[in-house]
């Protein structure tokens, strides 16, 4: 009897213990945008201007909670200065375009991934620009 008992006791612990197999996981998928982004280049209609060392120290910070900061560096007197800071919002809206808006200004790109490096491109008047970064 004893033994039948403590058989039960096991089973019943170990069904309530184990999960459905209909039981599904959800694990959140991160945007591909968020991170931190160092600048490395810019084409101007496929042509490719490359950036001063100090340009290329520019990032851009990504949250998952929808704001960014843009950190700008230019030479200033012949020294790298952090030249200007940008802070804001962003919204993915699905294929590959992105909205950021930025002191009451929102700017629409088409963002893409490859790999560690992002594109960002925007159209002006017919000309094309092209910034490229790097995930740190």
């Amino acid at each position: 009897m004893k033994k039948i008992f403590l058989f039960l006791t096991v089973s019943v612990l170990f069904l309530t213990s184990c999960k459905s197999d209909d039981d599904t996981m959800s694990i959140p998928v991160q945007d591909p945008f968020v991170g931190l982004w160092q600048a490395h280049t810019t084409f101007y209609n496929d042509n490719e201007i490359p950036l001063d060392d100090c340009r290329k120290e520019s990032t851009l910070s990504v949250q998952s909670n929808g704001n960014y900061t843009m950190t700008a560096y230019a030479y200033v007197d012949a020294e790298c200065h952090i030249d200007d800071i940008t802070s804001g919002t962003w919204v993915n809206q699905g294929n590959g375009v992105y909205a950021s808006t930025s002191e009451g200004d929102t700017v629409t790109q088409q963002i893409s991934f490859e790999d560690d490096k992002m594109y960002i491109d925007e159209i002006d008047e017919g000309d094309i620009f092209r910034f490229v970064f790097i995930r740190q």
